[in-house]
Protein backbone atom coordinates (compact mmCIF):
# COMPACT_ATOMS: atom_id res chain seq x y z
CA UNK A 1 0.00 0.00 0.00
CA UNK A 2 1.24 3.26 -0.76
CA UNK A 3 1.63 5.86 1.69
CA UNK A 4 -0.76 8.38 0.67
CA UNK A 5 -3.42 5.69 0.57
CA UNK A 6 -2.40 4.90 4.12
CA UNK A 7 -2.40 8.62 5.08
CA UNK A 8 -6.28 8.59 3.48
CA UNK A 9 -7.35 5.47 5.06
CA UNK A 10 -6.24 6.74 8.47
CA UNK A 11 -8.25 10.21 7.94
CA UNK A 12 -11.16 8.29 7.11
CA UNK A 13 -11.21 6.45 9.87
CA UNK A 14 -11.52 9.19 12.19
CA UNK A 15 -14.66 10.54 10.23
CA UNK A 16 -17.16 7.55 12.27
CA UNK A 17 -15.12 8.27 15.34
CA UNK A 18 -15.38 11.61 15.51
CA UNK A 19 -19.35 10.56 14.75
CA UNK A 20 -19.42 8.30 17.59
CA UNK A 21 -17.50 11.61 19.84
CA UNK A 22 -19.99 14.38 18.53
CA UNK A 23 -23.04 12.32 19.17
CA UNK A 24 -21.74 11.24 21.78
CA UNK A 25 -21.65 14.80 23.36
CA UNK A 26 -25.17 15.60 21.80
CA UNK A 27 -26.85 12.83 23.64
CA UNK A 28 -25.49 13.90 27.09
CA UNK A 29 -26.19 17.47 26.78
CA UNK A 30 -29.22 16.87 26.36
CA UNK A 31 -29.94 13.84 29.47
CA UNK A 32 -28.73 17.02 32.05
CA UNK A 33 -32.06 19.18 31.60
CA UNK A 34 -33.10 21.98 30.00
CA UNK A 35 -29.89 24.33 29.82
CA UNK A 36 -32.47 27.18 29.24
CA UNK A 37 -34.45 26.91 32.32
CA UNK A 38 -31.09 26.03 34.54
CA UNK A 39 -29.95 29.26 32.82
CA UNK A 40 -32.38 32.10 33.69
CA UNK A 41 -34.25 29.92 36.65
CA UNK A 42 -37.81 28.67 36.80
CA UNK A 43 -39.24 32.25 37.65
CA UNK A 44 -38.29 33.46 34.14
CA UNK A 45 -41.55 34.50 31.94
CA UNK A 46 -42.20 31.91 29.60
CA UNK A 47 -42.09 34.40 26.66
CA UNK A 48 -38.11 35.30 27.85
CA UNK A 49 -37.16 31.11 28.03
CA UNK A 50 -39.50 30.50 24.95
CA UNK A 51 -37.43 33.17 22.62
CA UNK A 52 -33.76 31.57 24.00
CA UNK A 53 -34.91 27.98 23.18
CA UNK A 54 -36.05 29.14 19.86
CA UNK A 55 -32.46 30.68 19.25
CA UNK A 56 -30.68 27.96 20.66
CA UNK A 57 -32.22 25.67 18.26
CA UNK A 58 -34.06 23.63 21.03
CA UNK A 59 -37.64 24.05 20.30
CA UNK A 60 -37.27 21.51 17.28
CA UNK A 61 -37.62 17.77 17.33
CA UNK A 62 -34.55 16.07 18.45
CA UNK A 63 -33.94 14.43 15.12
CA UNK A 64 -33.62 17.88 13.33
CA UNK A 65 -31.26 19.31 16.31
CA UNK A 66 -29.07 16.57 15.30
CA UNK A 67 -28.87 17.28 12.22
CA UNK A 68 -28.65 21.04 12.30
CA UNK A 69 -26.08 20.59 14.99
CA UNK A 70 -23.85 18.07 12.74
CA UNK A 71 -24.39 20.59 9.77
CA UNK A 72 -23.03 23.65 11.68
CA UNK A 73 -19.97 21.69 12.87
CA UNK A 74 -18.89 20.71 9.91
CA UNK A 75 -19.35 24.41 8.46
CA UNK A 76 -17.46 25.87 11.33
CA UNK A 77 -20.03 27.26 13.18
CA UNK A 78 -19.87 26.62 16.34
CA UNK A 79 -22.88 28.72 17.92
CA UNK A 80 -23.14 31.80 20.01
CA UNK A 81 -22.40 31.76 23.89
CA UNK A 82 -25.84 32.50 25.59
CA UNK A 83 -24.72 33.86 28.51
CA UNK A 84 -22.31 37.44 29.09
CA UNK A 85 -21.03 38.45 25.98
CA UNK A 86 -23.41 36.60 23.31
CA UNK A 87 -20.06 36.06 21.32
CA UNK A 88 -19.43 33.15 18.20
CA UNK A 89 -18.19 30.16 20.40
CA UNK A 90 -15.50 29.05 18.04
CA UNK A 91 -14.50 33.38 18.58
CA UNK A 92 -14.05 32.77 22.40
CA UNK A 93 -12.36 29.14 22.10
CA UNK A 94 -10.23 30.82 20.00
CA UNK A 95 -9.19 33.42 22.05
CA UNK A 96 -8.32 30.50 25.03
CA UNK A 97 -7.03 27.59 23.09
CA UNK A 98 -3.94 29.09 23.11
CA UNK A 99 -2.96 29.26 26.22
CA UNK A 100 -3.99 25.86 26.63
CA UNK A 101 -1.75 24.89 24.10
CA UNK A 102 1.51 26.87 25.47
CA UNK A 103 0.80 24.75 29.06
CA UNK A 104 0.16 21.65 26.89
CA UNK A 105 3.36 21.48 24.93
CA UNK A 106 5.10 22.58 27.94
CA UNK A 107 3.88 20.06 30.45
CA UNK A 108 4.07 17.43 27.35
CA UNK A 109 7.93 18.16 26.71
CA UNK A 110 8.73 17.99 30.35
CA UNK A 111 6.69 14.61 31.29
CA UNK A 112 9.07 13.14 28.05
CA UNK A 113 12.02 13.80 29.18
CA UNK A 114 11.50 13.13 32.31
CA UNK A 115 9.97 9.73 31.43
CA UNK A 116 12.58 8.87 29.60
CA UNK A 117 15.66 9.84 31.60
CA UNK A 118 13.89 7.79 34.51
CA UNK A 119 12.49 4.80 32.14
CA UNK A 120 16.06 4.60 30.12
CA UNK A 121 17.59 4.59 33.97
CA UNK A 122 15.03 1.97 35.07
CA UNK A 123 15.81 -0.28 31.97
CA UNK A 124 20.08 0.39 31.67
CA UNK A 125 20.66 -0.05 35.36
CA UNK A 126 18.71 -2.78 37.11
CA UNK A 127 18.84 -3.23 41.26
CA UNK A 128 17.83 -0.37 43.52
CA UNK A 129 17.70 2.35 41.08
CA UNK A 130 15.51 0.01 39.00
CA UNK A 131 13.10 -0.16 42.10
CA UNK A 132 13.44 3.54 42.62
CA UNK A 133 11.82 3.96 39.41
CA UNK A 134 9.36 1.69 39.51
CA UNK A 135 7.87 2.96 42.67
CA UNK A 136 7.85 6.94 40.99
CA UNK A 137 6.23 5.43 38.14
CA UNK A 138 3.46 4.45 40.36
CA UNK A 139 3.44 7.21 42.63
CA UNK A 140 4.00 10.08 39.98
CA UNK A 141 1.07 8.60 38.11
CA UNK A 142 -1.63 8.31 40.95
CA UNK A 143 -1.07 11.90 42.33
CA UNK A 144 -4.07 14.26 41.85
CA UNK A 145 -3.46 16.91 40.05
CA UNK A 146 -5.11 19.85 42.42
CA UNK A 147 -3.41 18.60 45.06
CA UNK A 148 0.15 18.47 43.73
CA UNK A 149 -0.38 21.72 42.12
CA UNK A 150 -1.54 23.24 45.50
CA UNK A 151 1.75 21.42 47.02
CA UNK A 152 3.99 23.04 44.37
CA UNK A 153 2.90 26.49 44.96
CA UNK A 154 2.97 26.76 48.77
CA UNK A 155 7.08 25.02 48.40
CA UNK A 156 8.42 27.39 45.79
CA UNK A 157 5.53 30.30 45.67
CA UNK A 158 5.11 30.66 49.36
CA UNK A 159 7.46 29.38 51.54
CA UNK A 160 10.87 29.69 48.64
CA UNK A 161 9.26 32.32 46.67
CA UNK A 162 11.05 32.08 43.91
CA UNK A 163 7.67 31.54 41.27
CA UNK A 164 4.63 32.74 41.04
CA UNK A 165 1.69 30.74 41.96
CA UNK A 166 -0.71 31.96 38.70
CA UNK A 167 -1.74 33.70 35.77
CA UNK A 168 0.46 33.57 32.88
CA UNK A 169 3.04 36.72 33.33
CA UNK A 170 3.41 39.65 35.99
CA UNK A 171 0.90 42.67 36.14
CA UNK A 172 1.34 44.92 32.96
CA UNK A 173 3.94 42.30 31.28
CA UNK A 174 1.90 40.29 29.38
CA UNK A 175 3.33 40.59 25.94
CA UNK A 176 1.65 42.24 22.29
CA UNK A 177 -0.83 38.91 21.12
CA UNK A 178 0.57 37.79 17.89
CA UNK A 179 0.02 34.27 18.64
CA UNK A 180 -1.57 34.29 21.91
CA UNK A 181 1.14 31.80 23.10
CA UNK A 182 2.75 34.24 25.99
CA UNK A 183 6.47 32.84 25.96
CA UNK A 184 6.35 32.73 22.14
CA UNK A 185 4.68 36.55 22.16
CA UNK A 186 7.41 37.73 24.21
CA UNK A 187 10.34 36.47 22.08
CA UNK A 188 8.56 37.88 18.53
CA UNK A 189 8.15 41.26 20.57
CA UNK A 190 12.14 41.18 21.84
CA UNK A 191 10.71 41.61 25.44
CA UNK A 192 13.45 39.73 27.99
CA UNK A 193 11.32 40.89 30.71
CA UNK A 194 8.30 39.22 29.43
CA UNK A 195 9.97 36.31 28.46
CA UNK A 196 11.28 35.89 31.72
CA UNK A 197 7.71 36.72 33.78
CA UNK A 198 5.54 34.49 31.48
CA UNK A 199 8.30 31.55 31.47
CA UNK A 200 8.68 31.49 35.51
CA UNK A 201 4.40 31.26 35.16
CA UNK A 202 4.99 28.64 33.20
CA UNK A 203 7.23 26.24 35.22
CA UNK A 204 4.88 25.34 38.22
CA UNK A 205 2.29 24.52 35.96
CA UNK A 206 3.61 22.84 33.25
CA UNK A 207 5.77 20.74 35.93
CA UNK A 208 2.58 19.71 37.90
CA UNK A 209 0.66 18.38 34.80
CA UNK A 210 4.20 16.63 33.58
CA UNK A 211 5.21 14.71 36.07
CA UNK A 212 1.77 13.27 37.37
CA UNK A 213 2.13 11.75 33.14
CA UNK A 214 5.19 11.46 33.11
CA UNK A 215 5.01 7.87 34.28
CA UNK A 216 3.04 6.27 31.89
CA UNK A 217 6.36 7.03 29.97
CA UNK A 218 8.50 5.59 32.85
CA UNK A 219 7.03 2.28 33.04
CA UNK A 220 6.38 2.07 29.41
CA UNK A 221 10.27 2.59 28.40
CA UNK A 222 11.54 0.73 31.12
CA UNK A 223 9.70 -2.14 30.47
CA UNK A 224 10.84 -1.94 26.57
CA UNK A 225 14.30 -1.46 27.18
CA UNK A 226 14.62 -4.42 29.36
CA UNK A 227 12.75 -6.40 26.73
CA UNK A 228 15.20 -4.80 23.84
CA UNK A 229 18.36 -5.60 26.12
CA UNK A 230 17.49 -9.06 26.55
CA UNK A 231 17.27 -9.98 22.66
CA UNK A 232 19.84 -11.83 20.77
CA UNK A 233 20.76 -8.87 18.33
CA UNK A 234 21.77 -6.86 21.79
CA UNK A 235 23.75 -10.33 22.51
CA UNK A 236 25.50 -10.31 19.08
CA UNK A 237 26.76 -6.28 20.00
CA UNK A 238 28.17 -7.21 22.71
CA UNK A 239 29.83 -10.24 21.50
CA UNK A 240 31.43 -8.07 19.14
CA UNK A 241 33.01 -6.09 21.63
CA UNK A 242 30.38 -2.91 20.62
CA UNK A 243 30.58 -0.41 23.09
CA UNK A 244 27.64 0.37 25.85
CA UNK A 245 26.82 3.92 24.59
CA UNK A 246 26.54 2.93 21.10
CA UNK A 247 24.41 -0.59 22.51
CA UNK A 248 22.13 1.89 24.58
CA UNK A 249 21.54 3.69 21.62
CA UNK A 250 20.74 1.11 19.59
CA UNK A 251 18.18 -0.20 22.74
CA UNK A 252 16.72 3.51 23.27
CA UNK A 253 15.58 3.61 19.42
CA UNK A 254 13.98 0.43 19.58
CA UNK A 255 12.23 1.13 22.50
CA UNK A 256 11.26 4.11 21.43
CA UNK A 257 8.84 2.95 18.65
CA UNK A 258 5.98 2.09 20.91
CA UNK A 259 6.74 5.27 23.22
CA UNK A 260 5.63 6.93 20.33
CA UNK A 261 1.99 6.14 20.42
CA UNK A 262 1.49 6.27 23.70
CA UNK A 263 2.83 10.14 23.39
CA UNK A 264 -0.47 10.59 21.08
CA UNK A 265 -2.81 9.57 23.99
CA UNK A 266 -0.65 11.08 26.32
CA UNK A 267 -1.47 14.67 24.67
CA UNK A 268 -5.27 13.66 24.06
CA UNK A 269 -4.98 13.12 28.31
CA UNK A 270 -2.86 16.59 28.58
CA UNK A 271 -5.81 18.82 26.99
CA UNK A 272 -7.98 17.02 29.43
CA UNK A 273 -5.37 17.65 33.06
CA UNK A 274 -4.95 21.18 31.67
CA UNK A 275 -8.21 22.13 32.78
CA UNK A 276 -7.69 20.40 36.37
CA UNK A 277 -4.01 22.67 36.00
CA UNK A 278 -6.13 25.63 34.60
CA UNK A 279 -8.28 26.30 37.80
CA UNK A 280 -5.35 25.23 40.14
CA UNK A 281 -3.23 28.10 38.58
CA UNK A 282 -5.54 30.75 37.32
CA UNK A 283 -4.19 29.58 33.37
CA UNK A 284 -7.09 31.72 31.51
CA UNK A 285 -7.04 28.68 28.93
CA UNK A 286 -10.20 26.33 27.63
CA UNK A 287 -10.47 25.10 30.71
CA UNK A 288 -11.11 27.49 33.17
CA UNK A 289 -13.07 28.41 30.04
CA UNK A 290 -15.05 25.71 30.37
CA UNK A 291 -15.47 25.51 34.60
CA UNK A 292 -16.45 29.34 33.80
CA UNK A 293 -19.22 28.87 31.37
CA UNK A 294 -20.73 25.67 33.26
CA UNK A 295 -20.93 28.55 36.57
CA UNK A 296 -23.15 30.77 34.01
CA UNK A 297 -24.91 27.41 32.40
CA UNK A 298 -23.86 28.61 29.04
CA UNK A 299 -24.99 25.60 27.54
CA UNK A 300 -23.78 26.22 23.51
CA UNK A 301 -20.29 27.38 24.89
CA UNK A 302 -19.39 24.30 26.87
CA UNK A 303 -20.64 22.06 24.13
CA UNK A 304 -18.63 23.80 21.65
CA UNK A 305 -15.15 23.53 23.68
CA UNK A 306 -16.31 19.82 24.08
CA UNK A 307 -16.39 19.27 21.10
CA UNK A 308 -13.43 21.11 20.29
CA UNK A 309 -11.16 19.00 22.43
CA UNK A 310 -12.70 16.00 20.02
CA UNK A 311 -11.68 17.28 16.98
CA UNK A 312 -8.39 18.62 18.02
CA UNK A 313 -7.43 15.20 19.70
CA UNK A 314 -8.86 13.22 16.86
CA UNK A 315 -6.38 15.41 14.17
CA UNK A 316 -3.59 14.54 17.02
CA UNK A 317 -4.02 10.69 16.61
CA UNK A 318 -3.99 11.04 13.06
CA UNK A 319 -0.57 12.89 12.86
CA UNK A 320 1.22 10.58 15.38
CA UNK A 321 -0.65 7.67 12.87
CA UNK A 322 1.12 8.74 9.92
CA UNK A 323 4.63 9.71 11.79
CA UNK A 324 3.97 5.97 13.24
CA UNK A 325 4.20 4.73 9.91
CA UNK A 326 7.61 6.50 9.09
CA UNK A 327 9.42 5.54 11.69
CA UNK A 328 8.09 2.02 11.96
CA UNK A 329 9.73 -0.19 9.10
CA UNK A 330 7.17 -3.15 10.40
CA UNK A 331 4.02 -1.29 9.40
CA UNK A 332 3.55 -1.78 5.71
CA UNK A 333 2.03 0.47 3.59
Amino acid sequence: MKLWKYILIRVLLVIPTLLVLLSVVFIVLRMIGDPITAMVGMKAPPNVIASLREEAGLNKPLYEQYIDYLYNLFTGNFGTTMAVDHRPVLDVIMDRFPATLELTIAAFIVSVLIGMLTGIMGGWKRGKLDASVRIYSIVSYALFIPWFGLLLQLVFGVYLRILPTGGMADAGLAPPRYTGIYVLDSLIAGNLDMFISSLKHLILPALTLGIVLSGVYTRLLRNNMIDILGQEFILAYRARGISDSKILLHSIKNAFIPVLTMMGLQFAILLTGAILTETTFSWPGLGTMIVERIQYTDYTAVQGAVVFFAIFVAIVNVIVDIIYAFLDPRISY
